[in-house]
């Protein structure tokens, strides 16, 4: 056929605005227009079962509804897809748990979180904590949570919980830090303290004026805690500490430090000590090149002859049952709040960039790789939430045992390496950047499967109390 004639063949499947012809035969319009449908049709199904490549189906079905409506040719304007999710709190009515006030401080936290994103990646890269996220905790009179009296805004425990959880959505570091001032710091002052010891640091404490810490690993003994060597010796009007801890958060910048210790004067008991700062032979360093958690800072304590006055060793902490095995039944808890909150930033962080990256056509939240993760995800994230707070509300009951509560922290702690993870992987190579935040929970949730006990510890405990078995000592 010559190369001038300007109508197309339809062998060749191509097609002009031209009237269509078959050999001499010109089509009358109708023909035409019928012929033109049916392929029309045709090109579109072969689309939709992926026979032929998206390039040339697009091509063709371009040219061809081109022909049939010139009009037609102009996309409409696509309209971002609205899934029916705001976050995973509130996907199963969580606040429902929680007083108007408490709905009111988390919902504050948020919002301070939100408006401050850019401003905390300097501190996470320098691996320091901002001091304005100090004040403004302590202008939001939030610390003490549910202890009672001495200027505590005496949450439920759900409340405090669920404000551990706010501040772990966007970081674990800021969580740690009111966790390790509340959850391993007030509340052992309230469980181990006499009422005069009580009236002397408490206040101080809960408005934050003053910081402590929680010194019980050690270089050479974390999950072994009975096998610390850090010893407390009696002498006249008090005590002598010698020994070292290892990684107590906030332990560089705490006032006072809780020193749990063997008492050698009282048949090795572990009992705790609290050390002011300044205290001759005390020391405390930073924990550098930490690469999870890093807005707070973990340290090294050294302990040389260091004296305690009498009244500094807690009045009702007389050996590990009654004092520091107390203490962390509740804090086992609360910190998993802050892991639930990593889990959760890291889908949300994940789920609004599946709605908003368009590949092939449109966003990837649309493919079915995508949604199985992303729906696997969310089911995991939500069981283990009421997992925990069936937990806490059983604790809060006094119902709940060591072995519930080191199951509930092993098993949420696990689950978590797997979301945030896949959360990472969802957003591709843009995961590993700060503003996607998916890869920087991965990397803190790695540290909670050894936070607070560790994951293989958490289960042993369990497990002794579901056989009746000890397989460690």
């Amino acid at each position: 056929m010559p190369g001038s004639q300007r109508g197309e063949c339809l062998e060749n499947k191509k097609v002009s605005r031209g009237r269509l012809r078959i050999g001499s035969i010109r089509l009358n319009r109708f023909t035409e227009e019928f012929i033109l449908i049916l392929i029309y049709i045709y090109f579109k199904s072969l689309r939709a079962y992926k026979i032929v490549s998206m390039n040339r189906s697009d091509h063709l079905l371009t040219l061809l509804g081109s022909h049939l409506s010139p009009q037609a040719t102009a996309a409409a304007p696509k309209k971002a897809p609205k899934g029916n999710f705001k976050s995973c709190w509130d996907h199963f009515n969580m606040n429902e748990f929680l007083t108007p006030r408490g709905q009111e401080k988390k919902d504050e936290i948020e919002k301070f979180i939100k408006a401050n994103q850019l401003n905390f990646v300097e501190y996470i890269e320098k691996a320091t904590l901002p001091k304005f996220f100090v004040d403004k905790m302590k202008e939001m009179k939030i610390c003490g949570m549910q202890t009672k009296g001495y200027g505590s805004p005496e949450f439920t425990i759900i409340e405090a919980c669920s404000m551990f959880y706010e501040l772990g959505r966007f970081d674990m570091g800021l969580g740690l830090f009111l966790f390790l001032q509340n959850g391993l710091g007030i509340q052992v002052y309230d469980a181990c303290c006499s009422e005069e010891q009580k009236a002397r640091f408490l206040p101080d404490l809960i408005a934050l004026n003053k910081f402590t810490c929680f010194g019980l690993t050690e270089p050479d003994n974390g999950s072994d805690a009975t096998g610390m060597i850090t010893t407390a010796k009696k002498v006249d009007g008090g005590y002598v500490l010698n020994g070292r801890k290892r990684w107590p958060g906030n332990a560089v910048m705490a006032d006072l430090t809780i020193v749990w210790a063997k008492n050698i004067s009282d048949g090795n008991k572990i009992q705790g000590f609290v050390v002011e700062k300044g205290s001759k032979g005390h020391s405390a360093t930073p924990i550098p090149n930490k690469i999870a958690t890093r807005m707070v800072q973990n340290g090294n304590i050294e302990l040389n002859d260091v004296f305690v006055p009498e009244q500094n060793r807690f009045a009702k902490a007389d050996s590990f049952e009654t004092g520091l095995n107390k203490c962390l039944m509740e804090s086992r808890l609360t910190i998993t709040f802050i892991f639930m909150g990593a889990m959760a930033g890291a889908f949300e962080a994940a789920y609004e960039y599946a709605m908003k990256r368009v590949q092939f056509g449109k966003p990837i939240a649309g493919f079915q790789l995508t949604q199985e993760k992303l729906v696997r995800m969310l089911g995991e994230i939500e069981s283990c939430l009421t997992l925990l707070v069936r937990c806490v509300l059983e604790y809060q009951a006094g119902k709940a045992t060591m072995g519930q509560i080191a199951m509930t922290k092993a098993h949420i702690s696990r689950v978590g390496r797997d979301v945030t993870r896949t959360a990472r992987e969802i957003q591709g190579a843009n995961g590993i950047l700060w503003e996607n935040i998916a890869l920087k929970h991965m990397i803190d949730m790695e540290a909670s499967h050894t936070g607070e006990g560790t994951y293989d510890v958490n289960v042993l405990v369990s497990g002794r109390e579901l056989t009746g078995l000890a397989a460690f000592k």
